[in-house]
């Protein structure tokens, strides 16, 4: 008897909690406070700014698909690295993909890049890989048009440092270099992926051996831009090597450097630090 009189103002005060609860607000102070950072604050930012993107990959050939299938990457936790890369890539600090409230924290503040170009560089297309932040810029006529992560070697010697052009461009390249095993386009393990933008650097045989690619369309090719992965290429995410090779022509400047050198030359690529 004692325990059901009890309950009764249990109820009410529970009640009474909620319906006190029902207008608060947090206020704007309150809400860009790391304090309340959650992930889902963090994924729903990605996805409104476009970053969150359900890629593809490859199966292999089975009893119910002879043939391989490609299907949607149905992985959240990678597709959700790849968007916190991108944003990475966004704000110009290093690409690493991890989630932490410091990068909620500075989108929630809708920051742009802080991208200081000279008159030295090129005006039209151009395109920045940035050694140092494992992140590539496509600028036209001097504006940021798009930051992507990008993996470099794991020599990072091994992707030139220079200021080159786009030399080639192939759909569907075969590949066999590093006295490996010569891959086909149709391949899914093969390292380039579907778009191939060679840059003017030639090798000691007078080849096109360094450009901007894809990666395997297995899924494992989609963990590598923005690590130290390849022998020397520029790989991207596969939607945006698709998206580069349609906007870029041929001849478009292509400028390879650590950022020190890059600001040598006139490209000072830096993070936005007012947020407050």
């Amino acid at each position: 008897m004692n325990a059901r009189k009890l309950i009764i103002p249990a109820v009410l005060l529970l009640f009474a909690a909620v319906a006190s609860g029902r207008g608060k607000r947090l206020t704007e102070k309150e809400y860009y406070s790391p304090y309340y950072f959650s992930p889902g604050k963090l994924h729903n930012e990605l996805v409104r700014r476009g970053w969150f993107v359900e890629e593809t990959y490859f199966l292999p050939p089975s009893k119910e698909h002879p043939e391989g299938v490609e299907i949607p990457l149905d992985d959240y936790a990678l597709n959700e690295t790849n968007a916190i890369k991108r944003a990475e890539a966004w704000l110009n600090i290093p690409v690493i993909g991890r989630q932490s409230a410091d990068i909620w924290y500075k989108l929630a503040a809708r920051p742009k890049p802080v991208d200081i170009l000279s008159d030295a560089a090129p005006m039209g297309y151009f395109i920045v890989i940035n050694k140092t932040l494992l992140s590539a810029t496509l600028y036209k006529d001097r504006e940021v048009i798009k930051k992507m992560p990008v993996a470099i070697g794991r020599d990072p010697n091994a992707t030139p440092t220079g200021r080159w052009y786009v030399a080639t461009k192939f759909v569907n390249p075969a590949w066999g270099g590093n006295g490996d095993e010569p891959m086909t386009s149709s391949d899914p393990n093969n390292p380039l992926g579907e778009y191939w933008m060679g840059i003017s650097y030639l090798n000691r045989k007078g080849q096109h051996s360094i450009g901007i690619h894809g990666t395997s369309r297995f899924r494992k090719g989609t963990f590598t831009p923005g690590t130290l992965a390849s022998s020397g290429c520029m790989r991207l995410i596969n939607s945006e090597a698709k998206w580069l090779f349609e906007q870029v022509p041929m001849k478009t400047p292509v400028w390879i450097g650590y950022a020190d050198e890059l600001r040598e030359w006139g490209v000072e690529q830096k993070e936005k630090t007012d947020y407050q």
